[in-house]
């Protein structure tokens, strides 16, 4: 027999020495995975202090007393991959790049044989290697837009609002600075700032590459035919064939440090052009000299944008090429600072007109990147399949709503620096109205008030459109509700189930008999409360179902995002600006909105308490760290800044956990709740990862899974019908019997989940067989004058013993047929 000895794990879980004692790895062992609630071990295996034997801190494995039958029972525990360090609070910052890195992954399934709805192409084949190459040059673009937007708007800060105009009203208690009498200095100055910025965000990229992409090439790229280890691909994970069967998904360093020097390039060549646009041409300077260098550098940098731009769209090239772009950029940055050091004193100005210019057509370009995304979906997209309720704007809703979030918080940064530096500056007030004008020509605070506000009222009313389509969906029922959650219905179906499941030997469910009786009551009464009750589920099982819905609200939030965005950006160009800030026309139009832009105004600081709280409580954290679990689920394909993908860990982890306990005569039952069922599906779905030992040893238990609800809905050339179906049969034992066997997988939901739900397998025999649908609330019996049953939706599976029936069911059968032989398995 094989057995491992769990030391004692310093911290929470156990200082006792004496607990050290041996874990038996063969017999069969429940692995319990939680979902984005990242409960605890603990609570997973209802024991106070599990033991630690295998993984760390962050993420690992707990092991409590035997079960049933003397199955082992093991919870892996993966949520500190988003929570546990307190450096997690950062990634508040990165959410923009998140949001923009999702909708590089919800492109529509483009793959479709005509006439067959529902058909995928052949593994392997061109049509089978994801998304394609239109889409995701344009979702590369979208998310290059919103670096451009980045850089852009902390170039004009720290270069024209600080470094400009702050530094020359003097940079210390209003006294003179160094650099007062020097302009271009002080922009140079600015620039180097802006740029340490773009130099920080890649650091943080780099070092969480080093922990997460690299880290995952090393334990699944594999070896080849001589032994030594298989270089990883240089593919993006959108791009490899065959998706999340393809053991290069996960492994894509390569691609990722390419497309991070592509955007540091951009960070590093923004600030270059906004100081050199604002040095080439300066009011009475010749057109030689620091001038005519500082045109120079200008085409210098839009040069390496251009270059930038066309790398992130094809995707292709050595990382030598990736490498000398922002080698250029940052000989480009260093010619601006040159230029602006060498262009002597200027006593004479303490403003440049054109930094607010070249500030106004780079965000004009940000937008200009985003609009072919917007035509792709228009018209490259398929056309929508009849039952289809994938929202086809997705993707492009998701990137405006990024960039309009980020220039919300940046706008509002710009907007309180300028005011107080205007404020602080001698002689800043004046009576002349035609300063207005004026002020509106010099720099972008005037009009960054108005353009914040119009991006806050186009928040609001894309969150309002949301609302008001889930409110009608979910608590009004009229003519257009399914007729099989109205109250009626529900009522009816909730009396078939509970007669069925009291006929079962499913314990808590069956009514009470005795002298206790008569103090017990059915929720399915016809009382005020029973019917109260009624309603509530109708209410949940409509909720339940509120994402087919949803397609047509995205692409109206989108429209009023982009429009927001579109109007606001245009209202900084030349021209514009002035003529807005003269009649005063745009300032009227949202000055009835003031309140918005004090909401702008209070993210800056409101960001920076947050971050505070975030790094002090790691309970808030992993709260929080609840949307990072969805959102950085899947590679950096498309943002290479936003937060690490923690499946890049959590997938070869648990694979080798797997592995190793069937090794050693052991065999497995998954129970994955919710994201669990995710990260499971991504184990048992990739070749080469799990042994074929570990694959005839394993069954799957999955509850309150998003995979067709969520996964499928919105990232449908990831989670395709083929990888399901794929799912399933590779859980099928290899029997040669008169009528094929079950799959070793129960899908268990319910119908009031909001999250989870069907399988819909393509093959009606084996979803019927996977699918398992049971009663919410599970039970109707109630004791008088207390609370009637809770529905337990999608958070309380848990506590429902027809889930852990189903467990059961799973690990019997492993015990009795463990390989697909029809031998009996150790321990039978």
């Amino acid at each position: 027999m094989y057995v491992e000895l769990n030391a004692a794990m310093p911290g929470e879980w156990s200082d006792d020495l004496d607990e050290r004692r041996p874990n038996e790895l063969a017999g069969t062992t429940e692995i319990r995975v939680h979902g984005v609630s990242n409960t605890p071990p603990s609570a997973m295996l209802s024991d106070p202090h599990p033991r630690q034997v295998g993984g760390d801190a962050i993420a690992g494995f707990y092991r409590t007393s035997d079960g049933p039958g003397g199955r082992h029972r093991e919870a892996y525990s993966w949520g500190g991959l988003t929570s546990a360090a307190r450096t997690r609070a950062l990634w508040v910052v990165m959410l923009p790049a998140m949001l923009a890195n999702m909708a590089g992954w919800m492109a529509r399934e483009p793959h479709e044989a005509p006439g067959t709805p529902g058909a995928t192409a052949a593994p392997g084949s061109p049509a089978s290697s994801g998304t394609s190459r239109i889409f995701q040059a344009c979702a590369r673009l979208a998310a290059l837009a919103l670096s451009v937007t980045a850089a852009t708007s902390l170039a004009y800060l720290c270069v024209d609002v600080l470094g400009v105009r702050w530094l020359a009203g003097g940079c210390t208690g209003g006294g003179p600075c160094v650099l007062a009498d020097h302009l271009g200095a002080r922009a140079a100055l600015g620039a180097v700032v802006a740029a340490a910025f773009a130099l920080a965000v890649s650091w943080l990229g780099r070092r969480s590459r080093n922990r997460y992409e690299e880290t995952c090439d090393a334990a699944t790229s594999g070896r080849t035919a001589t032994g030594e280890p298989r270089p990883p691909t240089r593919l993006a994970a959108s791009e490899v064939a065959d998706g999340l069967r393809n053991r290069d998904f996960w492994a894509t360093s390569p691609f990722h440090r390419q497309l991070s020097a592509a955007h540091l390039a951009v960070g590093l060549a923004i600030p270059a052009v906004v100081t050199a646009a604002a040095l080439a041409h300066p009011a009475g300077a010749p057109s030689v000299g620091p001038a005519g260098w500082a045109s120079v550098v200008l085409g210098a940098g839009l040069l390496v944008l251009a270059l930038a731009g066309a790398l992130v769209v094809s995707g292709r090239g050595s990382l030598l090429h990736y490498r000398s772009t922002w080698i250029l950029a940052a000989l480009t940055l260093a010619g601006a600072v040159a230029v602006g050091v060498t262009s002597g004193p200027d006593a004479t100005r303490t403003a440049l007109p054109e930094t607010a210019d070249a500030t106004a057509w780079l965000w004009v370009g940000a937008l200009a990147l985003l609009l072919p995304l917007v035509v792709q979906q228009l018209l490259g997209s398929p056309r929508r399949r009849r039952g289809d309720f994938f929202p086809w704007p997705a993707p492009a809703v998701l990137s405006f709503l990024a960039q309009v979030a980020l220039q919300i918080v940046l706008l509002a940064m710009i907007a309180l620096a300028g005011t107080w530096v205007d404020d602080a500056a001698p002689g800043s007030a004046s009576d002349d109205a035609g300063d207005a004008v004026l002020a509106a020509h010099t720099d972008l605070v005037p009009m960054a008030f108005t353009t914040v506000k119009l991006l806050v009222l186009a928040w609001v009313a894309a969150l309002a459109v949301l609302a008001v389509v889930f409110l009608v969906g979910t608590w009004l029922v009229t003519p257009a509700t399914p007729a099989a959650v109205r109250p009626d219905a529900v009522r009816t179906s909730l009396a078939a189930a509970y007669a069925r499941r009291e006929a079962s030997d499913v314990s808590g469910s069956r009514p009470p008999s005795g002298p206790d009786a008569s103090f017990w009551r059915s929720a399915l009464a016809p009382t005020d409360d029973g019917r109260r009750w009624v309603r509530t589920v109708a209410r949940f099982r409509r909720i339940a179902g509120v994402s087919r819905t949803l397609g047509r609200a995205l692409a109206l939030a989108g429209v009023v995002t982009f429009a927001g965005l579109a109007l606001g950006t245009v209202l900084t160009l030349p021209g514009l600006r002035e003529s807005a800030a003269g009649a005063d026309w745009a300032s009227r139009s949202v000055g009835s909105l003031g309140f918005l832009a004090w909401v702008a105004l209070a993210l800056p600081p409101a960001t920076l308490v947050l971050l505070a709280a975030l790094w002090r409580n790691r309970n808030l954290r992993r709260i929080v760290g609840v949307a990072f679990d969805v959102g950085t689920c899947l590679p950096r394909s498309f943002h290479p800044f936003a937060p690490p993908s923690y499946s890049e860990r959590a997938v070869p982890e648990l694979g080798e956990r797997i592995n190793r306990l069937a090794a050693n005569g052991g065999s497995v039952v998954l129970a994955a709740h919710s994201q669990g069922s995710v990260l499971s599906a991504c184990v048992l779905t990739r070749d080469g990862l799990l042994s074929a030992r570990a694959r005839e040893r394993i069954a799957l238990v999955t509850y309150g899974s998003p995979l067709t609800k969520l996964y499928r809905w919105a990232f449908p050339t990831v989670f395709t019908q083929a990888v399901l179906d794929d799912l399933a049969a590779g859980l099928t034992p290899s029997r040669n019997d008169a009528v094929p066997p079950a799959p070793r997988w129960r899908n268990v939901h319910y119908l009031t989940d909001y999250i989870g739900g069907h399988v819909l397998l393509s093959d009606a025999r084996l979803d019927a067989l996977v699918d398992r649908e049971i009663v919410d609330p599970p039970r109707r019996w109630y004791v008088r004058g207390e609370q009637l049953p809770p529905i337990l939706t999608h958070t309380g599976y848990g506590t429902d013993d027809a889930l852990w029936y189903e467990v059961d069911a799973m690990a019997r059968e492993l015990v009795e047929q463990p390989d697909g032989t029809g031998q009996p398995g150790p321990g039978a």
